[in-house]
């Protein structure tokens, strides 16, 4: 697995994939910038949910054209998991997406992980948002 790590004041973000385990480093809570491209990485991120949920994910934050409907399908993962107090979000335009993922997912958390590593853009404006804060 490749993992980027990126220092945003006192925020860490970790840079993986769905496909990938749980990377070290990420402590509870964290919140989690997932991707809504295809149908397969939908699949992904909803086979990851539970998991990631159990490790102390208290928000995913969707991006990509199908965001929305990742967004849903989160939000019944979530009721079925009993832990109503995680917040979904979603955007299509990327650069509000990291935005809003580096400067108001999970409030005061530590912790961000980022799901995305396949979309090199999306890294990109992650560590560009970095770089100008």
């Amino acid at each position: 697995m490749t993992v980027h790590r990126l220092i945003l004041g006192n925020r860490a973000v970790i840079v993986g994939s769905p496909d990938d385990g749980l990377p070290t480093g990420i402590s509870a809570p964290f919140a989690v910038l997932v991707p809504a491209y295809s149908e397969q990485e939908l699949e992904g991120v909803l086979r990851r949910a539970g998991d990631l949920l159990t490790t102390g994910c208290i928000e995913f934050c969707c991006v990509g054209p199908e965001a929305e409907r990742l967004h849903d399908a989160l939000d019944d993962i979530i009721e079925e998991h009993g832990v109503l107090n995680v917040i979904t979000t979603w955007h299509t335009d990327e650069k509000d997406a990291c935005d809003y993922f580096v400067f108001g997912a999970g409030g005061t958390i530590k912790s961000l992980l980022a799901l995305v590593s396949f979309h090199p853009e999306l890294v990109e404006l992650l560590a560009l948002t970095a770089r100008e804060n």
